[in-house]
C-alpha cells in the first residue's frame, strides 16, 4: 500500500499575504476567524500587511504560521476528501520543529485550540530565552555533518540544531561558540555560513526555561487516540511516537535537534507522495535533496493547492495506488 507524507513547515516559512486567499474556502475561513479571537495580536492584520520585521518575531511568527498551516489543512481535506481516504491510505505526519503541533492535530492527537494555545506559549518563552543576546544560529552549507558535530562537542557553548538535508546543518550557540565555529568550519571545507534571523539558539539547552513552559503547557491537555494518531513522527525522535508520548517529546524538541534529513530517509520506503501543508517551500526543497524521487507538492498558493488536492483525490479513488 503506497502512503502520504505530509510535512508541516517551522518558522522561517512565512511571508506577508500567506492567508488572504485562504478565506475563499470555507473550511480554511473558520479556522482563521477561530485563531484571530484566540491569539493575542492581530493575526488578520499582520499575516496580510505586516510589517515584515513583525511577521519575523518570534512570538508572532510561531501562532501566525500554525494558523496558516491549519487553515491550509482545512482546504485541502474539504477539496480531496482526504478523510474519507484514511482507512484505506497510510499517511505520515511529520513536521519541523513548530511543525509538529501542525502534525498532531493532523494526525488527531491535539485539537486545533489545544495547540494554538501551546503554540502562542512556546513563541512567547522562546522569545524570552532569546533575549538579552544570550546567542543565535548559523546553517552551514556544503559541509560534513560529522565535521560539524565534531566542532560542536569541540566548542562550549556550541550544539547541532538542525540536520535538514545533506550539506545543510544548523547550529545554535552562544555568541562566543559562533565566532569561534565560522571559521573552524569554513576552513574544515563548508562552502558557505550564513546567520540565520532568528531571536535566540533554538533547538539546544539555552532553550530549556522555554522547554520547561511548554511542558506544563501540555501537562494538563487530553491527547485523543483516533485511528491516525499512531501516524505522527517525529523528526526528534526520527520515531512514530504515541499519543501518550507526545507532551514529553513537544518538550524535549525545544532544547534537541531537528533531525529532519535522517527523519525523511527513515520513512522514505512507506511513502510515493510528499504534500508540504501551509506557508512556503523549503521543506519540499529539502525532501528534493534527501529523496530525489518522490513527488513533491507544496501548498503556499492556490495553484499549487488544487494540485495537491487533485493528487490526494486520485490516491482516494484508486485506494493508495497510483
Amino acid at each position: 500500500m503506497s502512503g502520504v507524507l505530509f510535512l508541516f513547515p517551522g518558522q522561517g516559512s512565512q511571508s506577508v499575504g500567506m492567508t488572504g486567499w485562504l478565506a475563499s474556502y470555507e473550511g480554511a475561513a473558520r479556522v482563521l476567524v477561530a485563531a484571530a479571537a484566540a491569539v493575542p495580536f492581530d493575526l488578520a492584520s499582520v499575516c496580510e500587511d505586516g510589517p515584515p520585521e513583525l511577521l519575523t518575531r518570534t512570538d508572532i511568527a510561531q501562532p501566525a504560521i500554525f494558523t496558516t498551516s491549519m487553515a491550509t489543512w482545512a482546504a485541502l481535506t474539504d477539496l480531496s476528501r482526504w478523510d474519507t481516504a484514511r482507512p484505506a491510505i497510510g499517511s505520515i505526519f511529520m513536521g519541523h520543529s513548530l511543525g509538529d503541533y501542525g502534525a498532531v492535530v493532523a494526525a488527531g492527537i491535539l485539537q486545533p485550540d489545544q495547540a494554538l494555545q501551546v503554540v502562542v506559549q512556546r513563541g512567547r518563552a522562546m522569545k524570552e530565552a532569546g533575549e538579552g543576546g544570550r546567542g543565535g544560529m548559523m546553517a552551514v552549507l556544503g559541509g560534513s555533518d560529522a565535521v560539524v558535530d565534531e566542532l560542536c562537542r569541540g566548542i562550549d557553548g556550541l550544539w547541532p540544531a538542525n540536520y535538514n538535508s545533506p550539506g545543510q546543518v544548523v547550529v545554535s550557540g552562544t555568541e562566543t561558540a559562533l565566532q569561534r565555529f565560522q571559521p573552524a568550519v569554513l576552513a574544515a571545507g563548508a562552502r558557505k555560513v550564513v546567520r540565520l534571523a532568528v531571536s535566540g539558539a533554538f533547538h539546544s539547552p539555552l532553550m530549556a526555561q522555554a522547554s520547561a513552559t511548554v511542558a506544563k503547557a501540555l501537562a494538563d491537555i487530553e491527547v485523543s487516540d483516533t485511528a491516525e494518531s499512531g501516524s505522527f513522527f517525529s523528526s526528534t525522535e526520527v520515531a512514530f511516537v504515541r499519543p501518550g508520548e507526545v507532551a514529553r517529546v513537544m518538550a524535549r524538541q525545544v532544547v534537541a535537534p531537528v533531525r529532519f534529513a535522517q527523519s525523511v530517509a527513515a520513512v522514505r520506503e512507506q511513502v510515493e507522495l510528499v504534500v508540504e501543508v501551509g506557508p512556503g517551500r523549503v521543506l519540499g526543497g529539502l525532501v528534493k535533496k534527501i529523496a530525489p524521487g518522490l513527488t513533491v507538492i507544496s501548498t503556499n498558493d492556490e495553484k499549487s493547492l488544487l494540485t495537491a488536492a487533485e493528487a490526494l483525490g486520485d490516491l482516494r479513488a484508486q485506494g493508495g495506488r497510483r
